[in-house]
Protein backbone atom coordinates (compact mmCIF):
# COMPACT_ATOMS: atom_id res chain seq x y z
CA UNK A 1 0.00 0.00 0.00
CA UNK A 2 1.45 3.43 -0.99
CA UNK A 3 1.88 6.15 1.59
CA UNK A 4 -0.82 8.20 -0.13
CA UNK A 5 -3.33 5.43 0.76
CA UNK A 6 -2.27 5.46 4.42
CA UNK A 7 -4.54 6.78 7.08
CA UNK A 8 -3.99 10.28 8.37
CA UNK A 9 -2.48 8.88 11.55
CA UNK A 10 -0.02 6.75 9.54
CA UNK A 11 0.97 9.71 7.38
CA UNK A 12 1.72 11.80 10.46
CA UNK A 13 3.85 8.99 11.90
CA UNK A 14 5.77 8.55 8.63
CA UNK A 15 6.45 12.28 8.28
CA UNK A 16 7.57 12.74 11.87
CA UNK A 17 9.77 9.63 11.84
CA UNK A 18 11.33 10.31 8.44
CA UNK A 19 11.93 13.97 9.27
CA UNK A 20 13.60 13.06 12.57
CA UNK A 21 15.81 10.43 10.90
CA UNK A 22 16.92 12.80 8.11
CA UNK A 23 17.59 15.57 10.62
CA UNK A 24 19.72 13.24 12.77
CA UNK A 25 21.67 12.13 9.68
CA UNK A 26 22.29 15.77 8.66
CA UNK A 27 23.55 16.68 12.12
CA UNK A 28 25.84 13.64 12.16
CA UNK A 29 27.13 14.39 8.64
CA UNK A 30 27.76 18.03 9.52
CA UNK A 31 29.67 16.95 12.60
CA UNK A 32 31.95 14.32 11.06
CA UNK A 33 32.40 15.62 7.49
CA UNK A 34 34.90 18.43 8.16
CA UNK A 35 37.26 16.06 9.95
CA UNK A 36 36.67 13.20 7.51
CA UNK A 37 37.18 15.32 4.37
CA UNK A 38 40.29 16.89 5.89
CA UNK A 39 41.78 13.46 6.59
CA UNK A 40 41.01 12.31 3.05
CA UNK A 41 42.61 15.39 1.50
CA UNK A 42 45.58 15.37 3.88
CA UNK A 43 46.28 11.77 2.92
CA UNK A 44 46.54 12.77 -0.74
CA UNK A 45 48.85 15.67 0.16
CA UNK A 46 51.32 13.41 1.97
CA UNK A 47 54.44 12.11 0.25
CA UNK A 48 53.66 8.42 0.28
CA UNK A 49 53.60 5.84 -2.48
CA UNK A 50 50.36 6.14 -4.41
CA UNK A 51 49.20 9.56 -3.20
CA UNK A 52 48.40 12.35 -5.65
CA UNK A 53 51.08 14.62 -4.25
CA UNK A 54 53.76 11.93 -4.44
CA UNK A 55 53.05 11.29 -8.12
CA UNK A 56 53.18 15.02 -8.91
CA UNK A 57 56.32 15.52 -6.82
CA UNK A 58 58.22 12.58 -8.28
CA UNK A 59 58.06 14.10 -11.75
CA UNK A 60 56.91 17.65 -12.31
CA UNK A 61 53.42 17.37 -13.83
CA UNK A 62 53.18 20.87 -15.32
CA UNK A 63 55.41 22.53 -17.94
CA UNK A 64 58.43 24.37 -16.57
CA UNK A 65 60.56 26.76 -18.56
CA UNK A 66 63.99 28.22 -17.94
CA UNK A 67 64.40 31.58 -19.61
CA UNK A 68 67.89 33.07 -19.84
CA UNK A 69 68.70 36.68 -20.72
CA UNK A 70 72.36 37.35 -21.55
CA UNK A 71 74.07 40.72 -21.15
CA UNK A 72 76.32 41.60 -24.08
CA UNK A 73 79.07 44.10 -23.21
CA UNK A 74 79.29 46.41 -26.22
CA UNK A 75 82.18 48.75 -25.27
CA UNK A 76 84.86 46.78 -23.38
CA UNK A 77 87.63 48.86 -25.00
CA UNK A 78 86.39 51.89 -22.99
CA UNK A 79 86.77 50.25 -19.58
CA UNK A 80 89.72 52.45 -18.58
CA UNK A 81 87.70 55.57 -19.37
CA UNK A 82 85.30 54.90 -16.51
CA UNK A 83 83.39 56.84 -15.12
CA UNK A 84 83.32 59.15 -18.13
CA UNK A 85 82.29 56.21 -20.26
CA UNK A 86 80.27 53.54 -18.48
CA UNK A 87 80.19 49.87 -19.47
CA UNK A 88 77.14 49.44 -21.70
CA UNK A 89 75.12 46.23 -21.83
CA UNK A 90 72.49 45.04 -24.25
CA UNK A 91 70.07 42.40 -23.03
CA UNK A 92 69.77 39.45 -25.41
CA UNK A 93 67.00 36.94 -24.76
CA UNK A 94 65.11 35.07 -23.75
CA UNK A 95 66.78 31.80 -24.64
CA UNK A 96 64.02 29.43 -23.58
CA UNK A 97 64.65 25.91 -22.32
CA UNK A 98 61.93 23.47 -21.31
CA UNK A 99 62.83 21.89 -18.01
CA UNK A 100 61.81 18.52 -16.60
CA UNK A 101 62.58 17.71 -12.98
CA UNK A 102 62.50 14.19 -11.63
CA UNK A 103 63.30 12.79 -8.18
CA UNK A 104 65.47 9.70 -8.18
CA UNK A 105 67.04 7.32 -5.66
CA UNK A 106 64.07 7.87 -3.33
CA UNK A 107 64.43 6.36 0.14
CA UNK A 108 61.89 6.82 2.94
CA UNK A 109 62.96 6.85 6.57
CA UNK A 110 61.75 3.89 8.63
CA UNK A 111 59.05 5.95 10.36
CA UNK A 112 57.87 7.40 7.05
CA UNK A 113 58.13 10.98 8.30
CA UNK A 114 60.97 11.94 5.94
CA UNK A 115 62.18 11.05 2.46
CA UNK A 116 65.70 11.24 0.99
CA UNK A 117 66.29 11.75 -2.72
CA UNK A 118 68.37 13.23 -5.52
CA UNK A 119 66.92 15.13 -8.43
CA UNK A 120 67.69 15.41 -12.10
CA UNK A 121 67.03 18.45 -14.24
CA UNK A 122 66.86 18.08 -17.98
CA UNK A 123 66.86 21.19 -20.17
CA UNK A 124 65.84 21.16 -23.83
CA UNK A 125 66.28 24.27 -25.93
CA UNK A 126 63.03 25.55 -27.45
CA UNK A 127 63.90 27.63 -30.53
CA UNK A 128 60.16 28.00 -31.24
CA UNK A 129 59.82 29.98 -28.00
CA UNK A 130 63.08 31.88 -28.39
CA UNK A 131 62.21 33.98 -31.45
CA UNK A 132 65.12 34.29 -33.84
CA UNK A 133 67.72 33.59 -31.16
CA UNK A 134 70.13 30.68 -31.46
CA UNK A 135 72.55 29.00 -29.10
CA UNK A 136 75.26 29.84 -31.61
CA UNK A 137 74.78 33.57 -30.93
CA UNK A 138 77.95 35.13 -29.52
CA UNK A 139 78.07 37.14 -26.31
CA UNK A 140 80.91 39.25 -24.91
CA UNK A 141 81.36 39.89 -21.24
CA UNK A 142 83.93 39.56 -18.46
CA UNK A 143 86.22 36.56 -18.56
CA UNK A 144 84.74 34.65 -15.61
CA UNK A 145 87.72 32.35 -14.96
CA UNK A 146 90.32 35.11 -14.95
CA UNK A 147 88.09 37.37 -12.86
CA UNK A 148 87.68 34.50 -10.39
CA UNK A 149 91.43 33.98 -10.00
CA UNK A 150 92.08 37.69 -9.59
CA UNK A 151 89.29 37.95 -7.02
CA UNK A 152 90.72 35.12 -4.95
CA UNK A 153 94.23 36.58 -5.03
CA UNK A 154 93.16 39.95 -3.60
CA UNK A 155 94.26 39.06 -0.05
CA UNK A 156 97.63 37.59 -1.08
CA UNK A 157 100.76 39.68 -0.56
CA UNK A 158 101.56 41.97 -3.49
CA UNK A 159 104.71 40.03 -4.42
CA UNK A 160 102.77 36.76 -4.72
CA UNK A 161 100.13 38.36 -6.88
CA UNK A 162 102.84 39.85 -9.10
CA UNK A 163 104.44 36.42 -9.57
CA UNK A 164 101.09 34.83 -10.38
CA UNK A 165 100.27 37.53 -12.90
CA UNK A 166 103.62 37.40 -14.67
CA UNK A 167 103.96 33.61 -14.72
CA UNK A 168 100.37 32.60 -15.38
CA UNK A 169 97.59 35.12 -15.84
CA UNK A 170 99.11 37.57 -18.29
CA UNK A 171 99.99 34.71 -20.64
CA UNK A 172 96.55 33.10 -20.61
CA UNK A 173 94.04 35.73 -19.50
CA UNK A 174 92.05 38.43 -21.19
CA UNK A 175 89.72 40.89 -19.54
CA UNK A 176 86.82 39.81 -21.75
CA UNK A 177 85.53 36.56 -23.17
CA UNK A 178 83.44 36.11 -26.30
CA UNK A 179 81.70 32.75 -26.62
CA UNK A 180 78.56 31.17 -27.96
CA UNK A 181 75.48 31.20 -25.73
CA UNK A 182 75.35 27.40 -25.71
CA UNK A 183 78.95 27.29 -24.48
CA UNK A 184 78.39 29.93 -21.81
CA UNK A 185 75.39 28.03 -20.44
CA UNK A 186 75.43 24.23 -20.77
CA UNK A 187 78.10 23.08 -23.21
CA UNK A 188 81.07 24.84 -21.65
CA UNK A 189 84.18 26.04 -23.45
CA UNK A 190 87.86 25.18 -23.25
CA UNK A 191 90.10 27.87 -21.84
CA UNK A 192 93.88 27.70 -21.49
CA UNK A 193 93.66 29.15 -18.02
CA UNK A 194 91.89 25.99 -16.82
CA UNK A 195 95.03 24.03 -17.66
CA UNK A 196 97.12 26.44 -15.61
CA UNK A 197 94.67 26.50 -12.72
CA UNK A 198 96.04 23.33 -11.15
CA UNK A 199 99.55 24.77 -11.23
CA UNK A 200 98.28 27.99 -9.67
CA UNK A 201 96.52 26.04 -6.92
CA UNK A 202 99.72 24.12 -6.13
CA UNK A 203 101.75 27.30 -6.00
CA UNK A 204 99.14 29.24 -3.99
CA UNK A 205 97.25 26.68 -1.86
CA UNK A 206 95.42 29.41 0.07
CA UNK A 207 93.32 30.28 -2.98
CA UNK A 208 89.68 29.21 -2.52
CA UNK A 209 89.18 28.27 -6.15
CA UNK A 210 87.58 24.90 -6.80
CA UNK A 211 86.41 24.50 -10.38
CA UNK A 212 85.98 20.71 -10.74
CA UNK A 213 85.43 20.81 -14.51
CA UNK A 214 87.57 20.62 -17.62
CA UNK A 215 85.41 23.29 -19.27
CA UNK A 216 83.63 26.38 -18.04
CA UNK A 217 79.92 27.04 -18.48
CA UNK A 218 77.52 28.45 -15.93
CA UNK A 219 75.49 25.22 -16.01
CA UNK A 220 78.11 22.92 -17.45
CA UNK A 221 77.74 19.31 -16.29
CA UNK A 222 74.29 19.86 -14.82
CA UNK A 223 71.99 18.78 -17.65
CA UNK A 224 70.64 15.39 -16.60
CA UNK A 225 72.96 15.12 -13.60
CA UNK A 226 71.55 13.32 -10.54
CA UNK A 227 74.36 14.44 -8.27
CA UNK A 228 74.87 18.14 -8.92
CA UNK A 229 71.99 19.39 -6.77
CA UNK A 230 73.07 17.15 -3.90
CA UNK A 231 71.24 14.76 -1.62
CA UNK A 232 68.12 16.20 -0.04
CA UNK A 233 65.92 15.20 2.85
CA UNK A 234 62.43 16.63 3.28
CA UNK A 235 59.37 15.93 5.43
CA UNK A 236 56.58 13.76 4.03
CA UNK A 237 53.79 15.29 6.13
CA UNK A 238 52.93 11.95 7.70
CA UNK A 239 53.39 13.25 11.23
CA UNK A 240 52.29 16.82 10.45
CA UNK A 241 50.72 17.76 7.12
CA UNK A 242 51.66 21.41 7.66
CA UNK A 243 55.34 20.41 7.29
CA UNK A 244 55.15 18.42 4.08
CA UNK A 245 57.95 19.38 1.69
CA UNK A 246 60.05 21.24 4.24
CA UNK A 247 63.81 20.71 3.96
CA UNK A 248 65.58 18.96 6.83
CA UNK A 249 68.99 18.24 5.35
CA UNK A 250 71.08 18.97 2.30
CA UNK A 251 74.02 16.66 1.63
CA UNK A 252 73.35 15.00 4.99
CA UNK A 253 73.72 18.27 6.93
CA UNK A 254 71.24 20.77 8.34
CA UNK A 255 73.81 23.55 7.90
CA UNK A 256 75.54 24.44 4.63
CA UNK A 257 78.88 25.68 6.02
CA UNK A 258 78.73 28.25 3.18
CA UNK A 259 77.50 30.92 5.58
CA UNK A 260 77.76 31.29 9.31
CA UNK A 261 75.11 31.17 12.02
CA UNK A 262 71.44 31.20 11.06
CA UNK A 263 72.31 32.14 7.48
CA UNK A 264 73.67 28.65 6.87
CA UNK A 265 70.62 26.77 8.16
CA UNK A 266 68.84 24.45 5.74
CA UNK A 267 65.11 25.20 5.86
CA UNK A 268 62.13 26.06 3.67
CA UNK A 269 60.80 24.09 0.71
CA UNK A 270 62.58 23.12 -2.51
CA UNK A 271 60.28 25.47 -4.42
CA UNK A 272 57.92 23.05 -6.19
CA UNK A 273 56.21 21.36 -3.24
CA UNK A 274 54.59 23.46 -0.53
CA UNK A 275 52.65 22.54 2.61
CA UNK A 276 49.03 23.63 3.12
CA UNK A 277 48.54 26.68 5.29
CA UNK A 278 46.27 27.17 8.26
CA UNK A 279 43.50 29.69 7.62
CA UNK A 280 44.86 32.13 10.18
CA UNK A 281 48.43 31.91 8.82
CA UNK A 282 47.95 32.74 5.13
CA UNK A 283 49.72 36.09 5.47
CA UNK A 284 52.83 34.55 6.99
CA UNK A 285 56.13 34.61 5.11
CA UNK A 286 57.10 31.59 3.02
CA UNK A 287 60.65 30.33 2.49
CA UNK A 288 62.38 28.20 -0.12
CA UNK A 289 65.88 26.80 -0.09
CA UNK A 290 67.75 27.39 -3.38
CA UNK A 291 70.60 24.94 -3.93
CA UNK A 292 72.04 27.12 -6.71
CA UNK A 293 72.89 29.82 -4.16
CA UNK A 294 73.21 27.55 -1.09
CA UNK A 295 70.74 29.53 1.01
CA UNK A 296 67.09 30.12 1.80
CA UNK A 297 65.07 33.01 0.41
CA UNK A 298 62.01 34.40 2.18
CA UNK A 299 59.03 35.83 0.30
CA UNK A 300 56.38 38.06 1.85
CA UNK A 301 52.62 38.25 1.35
CA UNK A 302 51.60 40.66 -1.39
CA UNK A 303 48.03 40.04 -2.55
CA UNK A 304 45.28 37.54 -3.33
CA UNK A 305 45.11 36.15 -6.88
CA UNK A 306 42.97 33.87 -9.05
CA UNK A 307 44.22 31.38 -11.63
CA UNK A 308 41.78 29.27 -13.66
CA UNK A 309 39.06 30.08 -11.11
CA UNK A 310 41.25 28.82 -8.26
CA UNK A 311 41.78 31.35 -5.48
CA UNK A 312 45.36 31.77 -4.35
CA UNK A 313 47.81 34.02 -2.57
CA UNK A 314 50.88 35.72 -4.03
CA UNK A 315 54.12 36.04 -2.08
CA UNK A 316 56.93 38.16 -3.50
CA UNK A 317 60.53 39.05 -2.81
CA UNK A 318 60.93 42.57 -1.48
CA UNK A 319 63.92 44.89 -1.12
CA UNK A 320 65.13 43.05 2.00
CA UNK A 321 65.18 39.50 0.58
CA UNK A 322 68.69 39.77 -0.86
CA UNK A 323 70.15 42.09 1.75
CA UNK A 324 73.11 40.53 3.50
CA UNK A 325 72.78 39.95 7.22
CA UNK A 326 76.00 39.94 9.18
CA UNK A 327 76.17 36.16 8.85
CA UNK A 328 76.00 36.47 5.05
CA UNK A 329 79.08 38.66 5.03
CA UNK A 330 82.07 36.92 3.42
CA UNK A 331 84.46 39.87 3.45
CA UNK A 332 87.58 40.08 5.58
CA UNK A 333 85.90 42.87 7.52
CA UNK A 334 82.16 43.12 8.01
CA UNK A 335 79.94 44.77 7.02
CA UNK A 336 81.23 44.29 3.49
CA UNK A 337 82.07 47.75 2.05
CA UNK A 338 81.39 46.42 -1.45
CA UNK A 339 77.79 45.49 -0.68
CA UNK A 340 74.77 47.74 -0.61
CA UNK A 341 71.04 47.14 -0.58
CA UNK A 342 69.68 44.41 -2.84
CA UNK A 343 72.83 42.34 -3.49
CA UNK A 344 74.45 39.44 -1.65
CA UNK A 345 77.72 37.58 -2.03
CA UNK A 346 77.29 34.02 -3.37
CA UNK A 347 80.96 33.36 -4.09
CA UNK A 348 81.29 30.43 -1.66
CA UNK A 349 78.49 28.67 -3.53
CA UNK A 350 79.94 29.41 -6.99
CA UNK A 351 83.37 27.74 -6.79
CA UNK A 352 84.97 30.87 -5.36
CA UNK A 353 84.01 33.12 -8.25
CA UNK A 354 83.11 36.76 -7.44
CA UNK A 355 79.42 35.97 -8.04
CA UNK A 356 76.91 38.36 -6.50
CA UNK A 357 73.17 37.84 -6.76
CA UNK A 358 70.51 40.48 -7.33
CA UNK A 359 67.13 40.85 -8.94
CA UNK A 360 67.26 41.33 -12.74
CA UNK A 361 68.50 44.75 -13.84
CA UNK A 362 69.27 45.51 -10.17
CA UNK A 363 65.55 45.86 -9.47
CA UNK A 364 65.03 47.07 -5.86
CA UNK A 365 68.83 47.30 -5.39
CA UNK A 366 70.82 50.38 -4.45
CA UNK A 367 70.76 52.91 -7.28
CA UNK A 368 74.56 53.00 -7.51
CA UNK A 369 74.66 49.54 -9.09
CA UNK A 370 72.55 50.78 -12.01
CA UNK A 371 74.33 54.13 -12.19
CA UNK A 372 77.75 52.48 -12.64
CA UNK A 373 76.66 50.76 -15.85
CA UNK A 374 74.45 51.57 -18.82
CA UNK A 375 71.53 49.55 -20.16
CA UNK A 376 69.71 48.58 -16.97
CA UNK A 377 65.91 48.98 -17.09
CA UNK A 378 64.38 47.59 -13.87
CA UNK A 379 60.69 46.78 -14.09
CA UNK A 380 58.46 45.16 -11.47
CA UNK A 381 56.33 43.24 -13.96
CA UNK A 382 59.33 41.66 -15.71
CA UNK A 383 61.79 41.40 -12.81
CA UNK A 384 59.83 40.70 -9.61
CA UNK A 385 60.35 37.30 -7.99
CA UNK A 386 57.13 35.71 -6.73
CA UNK A 387 55.23 32.52 -5.99
CA UNK A 388 51.44 32.12 -6.04
CA UNK A 389 49.91 29.17 -4.15
CA UNK A 390 46.52 27.71 -3.40
CA UNK A 391 46.92 27.97 0.39
CA UNK A 392 44.70 25.06 1.51
CA UNK A 393 46.60 22.49 -0.59
CA UNK A 394 49.93 24.23 -1.22
CA UNK A 395 49.57 23.64 -4.97
CA UNK A 396 51.64 26.20 -6.93
CA UNK A 397 49.59 28.37 -9.28
CA UNK A 398 52.44 30.50 -10.62
CA UNK A 399 56.21 30.54 -10.05
CA UNK A 400 58.52 33.28 -11.27
CA UNK A 401 61.96 32.70 -9.78
CA UNK A 402 64.02 35.59 -11.17
CA UNK A 403 67.62 36.23 -10.20
CA UNK A 404 70.62 37.87 -11.81
CA UNK A 405 74.24 36.73 -11.62
CA UNK A 406 76.78 39.52 -11.47
CA UNK A 407 80.58 39.45 -11.26
CA UNK A 408 82.54 41.86 -9.11
CA UNK A 409 85.34 43.50 -11.07
CA UNK A 410 88.19 44.58 -8.79
CA UNK A 411 91.42 46.42 -9.69
CA UNK A 412 94.81 44.84 -9.04
CA UNK A 413 97.83 47.15 -9.20
CA UNK A 414 100.13 44.16 -9.73
CA UNK A 415 98.32 43.15 -12.94
CA UNK A 416 98.63 44.74 -16.35
CA UNK A 417 95.11 43.55 -17.20
CA UNK A 418 93.29 44.68 -14.05
CA UNK A 419 95.51 47.58 -12.96
CA UNK A 420 93.21 50.44 -14.03
CA UNK A 421 89.77 48.80 -14.08
CA UNK A 422 87.04 50.24 -11.83
CA UNK A 423 85.61 48.42 -8.83
CA UNK A 424 82.07 47.81 -10.09
CA UNK A 425 79.50 45.02 -10.35
CA UNK A 426 79.13 43.59 -13.86
CA UNK A 427 75.77 42.03 -14.88
CA UNK A 428 76.41 38.71 -16.63
CA UNK A 429 72.93 37.22 -17.19
CA UNK A 430 69.60 36.73 -15.47
CA UNK A 431 67.18 33.86 -15.52
CA UNK A 432 63.48 33.34 -15.05
CA UNK A 433 62.19 30.01 -13.77
CA UNK A 434 58.63 29.83 -15.09
CA UNK A 435 55.96 27.38 -13.94
CA UNK A 436 52.18 27.73 -14.32
CA UNK A 437 49.47 25.36 -13.18
CA UNK A 438 47.54 23.70 -16.00
CA UNK A 439 43.73 23.84 -16.26
CA UNK A 440 43.63 20.11 -15.46
CA UNK A 441 45.62 20.52 -12.24
CA UNK A 442 43.60 23.62 -11.39
CA UNK A 443 40.45 21.54 -11.66
CA UNK A 444 41.92 19.02 -9.21
CA UNK A 445 42.77 21.81 -6.80
CA UNK A 446 39.17 23.01 -7.09
CA UNK A 447 37.87 19.50 -6.40
CA UNK A 448 39.69 19.43 -3.05
CA UNK A 449 37.80 22.50 -1.91
CA UNK A 450 34.56 21.18 -3.43
CA UNK A 451 34.88 17.96 -1.43
CA UNK A 452 34.98 19.94 1.81
CA UNK A 453 32.12 22.24 0.85
CA UNK A 454 29.92 19.59 -0.79
CA UNK A 455 29.65 17.51 2.38
CA UNK A 456 28.62 20.50 4.46
CA UNK A 457 26.08 21.67 1.90
CA UNK A 458 24.68 18.15 1.75
CA UNK A 459 24.19 18.23 5.51
CA UNK A 460 22.49 21.63 5.22
CA UNK A 461 20.11 20.37 2.51
CA UNK A 462 19.29 17.24 4.50
CA UNK A 463 18.70 19.35 7.58
CA UNK A 464 16.30 21.55 5.60
CA UNK A 465 14.43 18.50 4.24
CA UNK A 466 14.25 16.86 7.66
CA UNK A 467 13.07 20.04 9.32
CA UNK A 468 10.43 20.54 6.61
CA UNK A 469 9.09 17.00 7.05
CA UNK A 470 8.98 17.47 10.80
CA UNK A 471 7.12 20.76 10.47
CA UNK A 472 4.61 19.25 8.04
CA UNK A 473 4.09 16.29 10.35
CA UNK A 474 3.70 18.53 13.38
CA UNK A 475 1.25 20.75 11.49
CA UNK A 476 -0.81 17.74 10.46
CA UNK A 477 -0.83 16.53 14.05
CA UNK A 478 -1.94 19.94 15.34
CA UNK A 479 -4.62 20.26 12.64
CA UNK A 480 -5.99 16.80 13.42
CA UNK A 481 -6.01 17.61 17.10
CA UNK A 482 -8.04 20.79 16.48
CA UNK A 483 -10.58 18.95 14.31
CA UNK A 484 -11.10 16.24 16.93
CA UNK A 485 -11.43 18.85 19.61
CA UNK A 486 -14.16 20.64 17.63
CA UNK A 487 -16.02 17.39 17.12
CA UNK A 488 -15.84 16.59 20.80
CA UNK A 489 -17.03 20.10 21.63
CA UNK A 490 -19.96 19.70 19.24
CA UNK A 491 -20.87 16.37 20.82
CA UNK A 492 -20.76 17.96 24.26
CA UNK A 493 -23.02 20.85 23.22
CA UNK A 494 -25.79 18.67 21.59
CA UNK A 495 -27.84 17.79 24.82
CA UNK A 496 -27.92 21.42 25.87
CA UNK A 497 -29.23 22.53 22.51
CA UNK A 498 -31.88 19.78 22.66
CA UNK A 499 -33.07 20.98 26.04
CA UNK A 500 -33.18 24.59 24.85
CA UNK A 501 -35.24 23.64 21.83
CA UNK A 502 -37.62 21.74 24.02
CA UNK A 503 -37.94 24.75 26.32
CA UNK A 504 -38.62 27.04 23.38
CA UNK A 505 -41.23 24.69 21.87
CA UNK A 506 -43.10 23.94 25.15
CA UNK A 507 -45.20 27.22 25.37
CA UNK A 508 -46.21 26.86 21.76
CA UNK A 509 -47.37 23.30 22.38
CA UNK A 510 -49.37 24.31 25.48
CA UNK A 511 -51.04 27.14 23.51
CA UNK A 512 -52.03 24.71 20.79
CA UNK A 513 -53.50 22.32 23.41
CA UNK A 514 -55.53 25.16 24.96
CA UNK A 515 -56.94 26.11 21.61
CA UNK A 516 -57.94 22.52 21.00
CA UNK A 517 -59.73 22.32 24.37
CA UNK A 518 -61.70 25.53 23.72
CA UNK A 519 -62.95 24.25 20.47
Amino acid sequence: MGCCECSTASQKTWLLSLGAIILIISVALGGIWPGLSTRLIDHELMLQNGTENFVNWKKTPFPMYFEVYMFNWTNPHDINAFPKIKPHFEEVGPYVFQEVRERVDIVFDKNGNSVNFNQTRNWHFRPDLSGNLKLSDKITNLNTICATITWNMRYLPAWERRIANELYLEMACDLTKTAKVGQLLFDGYNDPILILLKAIKQRFPSLKINIPFDKFGWFYGRNGSASHDGRMKIRTGRDNIYRVGLMQMWNKKNHTDMFGGECGHVYGTTGELWPPMKENRTHDEITMFIVDICRALTLKYETNVTKFDVSGIKWAGDESMLDGKDCYCLAAKCPDPLLKRGVFNASTCQFGSPAFMSYPHFYLADESYRENVSGMKPNKTRHQMYVSLEPKSGIPLEIRARLQINLMLTPDPTSKIYKHVPNILFPMFWFNQVADITPELAAKAGVMETVKVAGMWTSYVLAAIGATLLLVGIKMAVTSFDENDNLRQQDDESPILHDRLEEQSAPQANEERRNDDTE
